[in-house]
């Protein structure tokens, strides 16, 4: 997508080698044996580098619907960044779209371990919220900062998976040429001044119409996608195409109609007659079930459950930080106790000397007072 961009419409020409560079190694990820290997390449990270990140999921994952975000690392000077952006937190509340936490480098280690054991797949009763779990590691983990952003959100259907990610993408394009972190936001605010509403940011790369057509056209270019594939992709293209043109049709006639109506069900009754048309591939119907969203869906008693092995890892994490604290306090001891042991000996030699300059002082007064007598 980004290779095929020669009207330079998401990234400048100079900028565009470093990003896809970036996201080769976000898909190595995938590839890779171990922790230590992730812990590895983050470690060579650059530096204070935007174009420099990796891309991972997010996972809250609950009884009834799941939802996927994305979380974008970056390494700062002396620490790293985790941003975590999620479109649907700006369509349910007032909140922005992003978050971030401060994680340490002596935690990187930790880090790995969790975000590595989120490329399984796990058992269907996992549940957690990867983004908390991180945030527990962080230096922000009772109040994480605000990314003053603005995203516009969506119905919450079982889409996430691609309009997530692809607006986390779309983020980190935004932030290579303007930082998003210029403007963040305090957590205790419950609803954002007017001051800050005016500063707000709006991660807009390019026109989403175009966007769209361009991963279409690099998904086309795969050759691992077969006929059907490509079909089911080109009409979902079509679709999105003519459910936009209904929605500018519908506020043409009537400004107020999504003031009336929502938007969920403008867009699930648009999509169900999409789903019953006959033309319509079988592919692409079977693409838009509506069926509640799961992360993990197999009932396999030998996976493992996500949630529990996250939170071994952040034990795990919390008993080496204990175990630092107390043989750095006996250190501290160890110190405090010699050197009181240093003053408490200077001060008896002190004393000592003391008693022998008064005695020498005693002998040297005596034979004064004899040598005035003898005279």
């Amino acid at each position: 997508m980004l290779e095929n961009d020669e009207q330079e419409a998401l990234i400048d020409r100079e900028k565009k080698p470093a990003i896809i560079d970036s996201l080769k190694r976000t898909i190595k990820f995938y590839e890779m044996k171990n922790p230590k290997e992730l812990q590895q390449m983050m470690e060579n990270m650059k530096k204070d580098d935007p174009t420099d990140f990796i891309i991972f999921p997010a996972y809250i994952t609950k009884k009834i619907q799941d939802h996927v975000f994305g979380l974008i690392l970056y390494r700062k000077e002396g620490h790293y960044l985790v941003a975590m952006i999620d479109k649907l937190e700006d369509t349910n509340s007032d909140r922005p779209s992003g978050v971030f936490t401060t994680i340490l480098p002596e935690k990187l280690s930790t880090l790995s371990k969790i975000i590595f054991q989120t490329k399984f797949e796990h058992h269907k009763d996992s549940r957690c919220n990867t983004a908390k779990v991180i945030q527990q590691l962080g230096e922000e983990k009772i109040d994480p900062t605000y990314l003053n952003l603005s995203m516009r959100g969506y119905n919450g259907m079982a889409n996430c998976t691609v309009k997530e990610l692809f607006g986390t993408f779309r983020v980190v394009l935004y932030n290579s040429q303007k930082s998003i972190f210029q403007e963040t936001i305090a957590t205790g605010l419950k609803k954002l001044p007017v001051e800050l509403k005016s500063r707000t940011i709006k991660p807009k790369v390019g026109n989403t119409r175009d966007n769209r057509k361009m991963l279409l056209e690099a998904f086309i270019k795969e050759a691992r996608f077969n006929k059907k594939q490509v079909s089911a992709l080109t009409h979902l293209y079509n679709v999105y195409l003519e459910l936009k043109e209904q929605r500018e049709k519908r506020i043409a006639e009537n400004p107020y109609y999504f003031l009336e109506y929502s938007q969920g069900e403008f867009t699930a009754s648009f999509t169900n007659s999409i789903i019953n048309d006959s033309s319509s591939p079988l592919t692409f119907k079977k693409s838009q079930s509506f069926d509640n969203f799961k992360v993990f869906t197999s009932s396999k008693r030998q996976l493992p459950n996500l949630g529990e092995i996250l939170k071994g890892i952040l034990d795990e994490e919390n008993i080496r930080k204990n175990l630092h604290h107390l043989t750095r306090n006996a250190s501290i001891n160890a110190s405090v106790k010699n050197e009181l042991h240093t003053r408490k000996q200077l001060t008896s030699d002190d004393k000592n000397l003391s008693v022998s300059n008064n005695k020498k002082n005693d002998c040297i007064d005596y034979y004064s007072k004899m040598d005035v007598k003898s005279k």
